[in-house]
């Protein structure tokens, strides 16, 4: 190999690449513009939140002190289970 050549398996390496992102890149584009009625643009897509979910006004941490914020408030605990009741033994 001479100076300023790259190796075959390098060029493949920068090919694969730039196929995966030419990839990507498509999937964001159509994404983004909507392909067609069925699938309409992300942006323009509502996210939709779980049955039961609500909105409460709680204490929250902001700037180093409590103040008061808006909180979602889920019906299922994400949390799994509570340590302390598994270590109360």
């Amino acid at each position: 190999m001479e100076r300023g050549q790259l190796s075959e398996e390098l060029l493949n390496e920068i090919n694969e690449v730039s196929e995966i992102r030419s990839s990507r890149k498509s999937q964001a584009d159509s994404l983004l513009s909507g392909i067609n009625i069925a699938s309409p643009a992300i942006s323009q897509l509502t996210p939709i939140l779980i049955d039961g979910t609500k909105i409460e006004v709680k204490p929250v941490l902001g700037g180093g002190e409590f103040q008061w914020g808006y909180v979602l408030i889920s019906p299922i605990d994400l949390r799994g289970p509570n340590v302390a009741d598994l270590s109360r033994n």
